[in-house]
């Protein structure tokens, strides 16, 4: 049977009604139009490019075929039983191996989490009114503190009082680590089936080998039998995908990928068929060996090769469905819808308007949809056809070209493949010098061989004879006739040294400069080779380095990150429609509360999605130990190390850092004001104690004065007394006869005329 790649198929109609669509007739005139644009106008890359990919990969891996470099050393058909011929080995040294997984584990080692955020207008109101009402406790804190205190009841947010934002910028912090219950749902959903369905190392790896040794890489994300989300890494040698409006390959109108099927397994996929349609297409269609060699003249390799396999192609075509309403008021004056047919008054609006004026009203609904199934190259079988829809319009197939630009690409090992020929080129001359070495070459003269005479069981030998044995030995011959004289006196046979130590230097130091052309084309250096430093680099410069080499394959980084981002995606959408339809199995892996609300309150939230690189070991390492470095300082409290350590995300880890780190600064100054509060009451008390120390001393003062002056006065009284008595008694003396009277009389006058009363002045 010859393949109908030549027949010109259309695309089949898209304003049809969507029941015309849902037809297996739809389907496979879409199906054959795929195959044919595919062989007649799609780009060369993926399935058309297959015979390339296959030489890339065989590059990759050292497979090459062992005659490639034998012309270039010689070697053909006359020699090919010489010594030195049987002393090279011919297989690849695998310059290309090393470097292909060592940049594809430099891709791989970039992981992501999902991060996904609620746009939908509940979700942000939602999430506005949370971050007021946060705000508001935040700045009513200390009034409700007291008010709590004195009423003696509990009251206020679900939130930490103590922990709440004292600024709008902490309050963004603090809005990033908290989440509304819909995004952390979705989130958890994402991280589980990427678990189940160990997708970092059945999908990531994959496709980080492919855009590495070939120019794209390719996953299918859907459903499987049992309604459970699935992602598959696709190799793009078997891919089938339209010229794209963006370079990415994002929005694809069609898309499909060809596989070989044993019997088997394509019994166990067509169950719409009859086992009458199942025969008739095993009798037609099924081929024993490899398919595609047999069938399409292609060396791409297979794995049933002693099996009945088939072809088949799954395809998926995107459209715009359009249902018709009919919207009327009814009898209570309430608006109703009424799902008409798809030709209802289509195209007649001006004649439905005349005849039902503004009672009535047309709504025309478009709505993306996917359908897809399964077709047999080759053949009018469609199966598993229907509407795929799983992904709100949106195709399974999901494509990446690296560095694609209007349908041209092209990948490391195309760059590194004259680079990886010259090399094996050099390595084989290095083997063949070895294997023919002489140690000291011999020169033979012709003009004075010619007179000796040479016998090989007992034939003469030709001088033709000679010549090629003495080639195949490699053997200079020379002929020193034109130089005259009879030749007696050359030497027939003459030693020389042939060079040959010069000669394996020259090679090494080109294959050295090759393999120094191969790294700069990938863009490695010394750092990223893991190459012997000297010591006077220093770690600013290896790091330079090291980012050096990251700009140089960042085409790839971000390949590998947009893939990963859709596959996150799909896996976010796919996880609504699998939980509809098994909500027990959800219900025992993630809780039947996550179920409701997925199912109930969240189901209509549109969600956003973003995903950021997972750390590496350095970078935990050193954010560790900035911890520690504010642990030892008094920033933070070894407690908060302790909770640090829990995250998985630096992010998040991060965000709870400058949370925990202001909260302790807030505490800080509060212990700050404290002690000054204490300090100031401290001061007061003394300042009160020196008052009333001063009063004291005053008072004492006061009093010691008081006892002073009633002293002088005691002491006054007293000499005067003395003073009255010493009269008295002089008195007495006097009168007695003994004392001058003049002397007594005069003190004695002086004294009562003090002692007299002074008489009052006149008015």
């Amino acid at each position: 049977m010859e393949s109908n790649r030549y027949v010109a198929n259309s695309f089949p109609p898209h304003n049809v009604p969507p029941t015309e669509k849902r037809s297996k007739k739809w389907g496979k005139q879409g199906a054959k139009a795929i195959w044919y644009f595919n062989e007649a106008y799609a780009p060369a890359m993926f399935y058309n490019d297959r015979d390339t990919y296959n030489t890339y990969l065989k590059y990759a891996f050292g497979d090459i075929d062992q005659e490639t470099y034998k012309p270039a050393l010689g070697v053909n058909a006359k020699n090919a039983e010489n010594s030195f011929v049987k002393g090279i080995r011919w297989q690849a040294k695998n310059f290309a191996t090393k470097r292909i997984q060592a940049t594809a584990s430099k891709i791989f080692n970039r992981q992501y989490d999902p991060v996904v955020s609620a746009v939908d207008p509940t979700s942000v109101n939602r999430r506005e009114s949370f971050k007021a009402s946060a705000m508001m406790w935040s700045e009513q804190q200390a009034w409700l503190a007291e008010k709590q205190q004195i009423l003696g009841i509990e009251g206020g947010p679900d939130v930490d009082l103590g922990g709440l934002p004292p600024t709008d910028e902490a309050l963004e912090i603090m809005m990033q680590d908290n989440k509304l219950v819909n995004e952390i749902l979705a989130e958890n959903a994402i991280q589980y089936h990427l678990r189940r369905l160990d997708f970092t190392q059945s999908v990531k790896e994959k496709v980080d080998q492919y855009l590495v040794m070939l120019p794209a890489a390719a996953i299918w994300c859907g459903l499987d039998g049992s309604n459970m989300p699935i992602v598959k890494a696709l190799n793009p040698a078997r891919l089938i995908a339209p010229r794209s409006e963006f370079n990415d390959y994002k929005r694809m109108a069609y898309g499909g990928y060809v596989d070989e099927y044993t019997v088997a397994e394509f019994r166990n996929m067509a169950t719409d068929l009859t086992e009458e349609e199942v025969q008739d297409a095993i009798t037609k269609h099924a081929k024993k060996g490899n398919y595609h060699k047999v069938r399409y003249n292609q060396d791409y390799p297979s794995i049933h090769r002693d099996v009945d396999t088939m072809m088949i192609m799954h395809f998926e075509i995107a459209t715009v469905d359009e249902y018709t309403f009919l919207k009327k008021k009814d009898k209570d004056g309430n608006s109703r819808f009424i799902e008409k047919k798809y030709d209802y008054y289509r195209g007649k609006d001006d004649e439905f308007t005349r005849k039902y004026g503004d009672k009535r009203e047309l709504v025309r609904y478009p709505k993306k949809t996917v359908y897809g199934g399964y077709w047999i190259v080759d053949s009018d079988v469609v199966f598993g056809y229907g509407e795929k829809n799983y992904l709100s319009g949106d195709l399974g197939y999901k494509v990446r070209a690296s560095n694609s630009i209007s349908g041209y690409s092209t990948c490391l090992i195309k760059q590194m493949i004259p680079c990886l020929d010259m090399l094996e080129t050099y390595d084989k001359k290095i083997q063949q010098l070895v294997a023919s070495i002489i140690p000291n070459g011999v020169k033979i003269d012709l003009f004075a061989l010619r007179n000796a005479a040479f016998n090989f069981r007992g034939k003469e030998m030709g001088t033709g004879d000679l010549v090629d044995m003495f080639m195949q030995r490699g053997i200079l011959v020379t002929d020193t006739s034109a130089s005259g004289g009879s030749g007696d006196a050359r030497k027939p046979l003459e030693i020389f040294d042939a060079g040959t130590t010069n000669k394996l230097v020259e090679l090494l130091g080109m294959m050295k400069g090759e393999l120094e052309q191969l790294d700069e084309i990938i863009g490695y250096n010394r750092v990223s080779t893991g190459s012997t430093l000297s010591p006077e680099m220093g770690a600013r410069v290896a790091q330079q380095m090291d980012q050096a080499t990251d700009t140089n394959l960042d085409h790839l980084f971000r390949a590998d990150r947009d893939l990963c981002m859709w596959a996150y995606e799909a896996l976010c959408k796919l996880h609504r429609e699998s939980l509809n339809m098994n909500p027990e199995f959800y219900a025992s892996v993630l809780g039947e509360e996550a179920v409701m609300k997925t199912i109930g309150g969240y189901s209509t939230d549109e969600l956003g999605l973003d995903i950021e690189a997972r750390p590496t070991q350095l970078e935990w390492r050193e954010f560790y130990q900035d911890i520690s470095d504010l642990v030892k300082t008094g920033t933070i409290l070894p407690a908060d190390k302790v909770a640090l350590r829990r995250y998985t995300s630096l992010k998040q880890a991060e965000t709870y850092l400058k949370i925990v780190t202001e909260k302790r600064r807030r505490e800080a100054r509060q212990i700050e004001m404290d002690k000054i509060t204490v300090n100031g009451q401290v001061q007061q008390q003394s300042n009160d104690q020196a008052h009333q120390n001063k009063i004291l001393e005053l008072q004492i003062e006061r009093e010691n004065k008081a006892m002073e002056n009633q002293f002088d006065d005691y002491r006054k009284d007293k000499d005067h007394l003395q003073k009255m008595e010493q009269i008295r008694l002089q008195v007495s003396l006097q009168n007695a006869g003994g004392v001058a009277e003049t002397m007594i009389e005069s003190e004695t006058q002086k004294e009562v005329a003090r002692m007299k009363p002074k008489p009052a002045k006149a008015g």
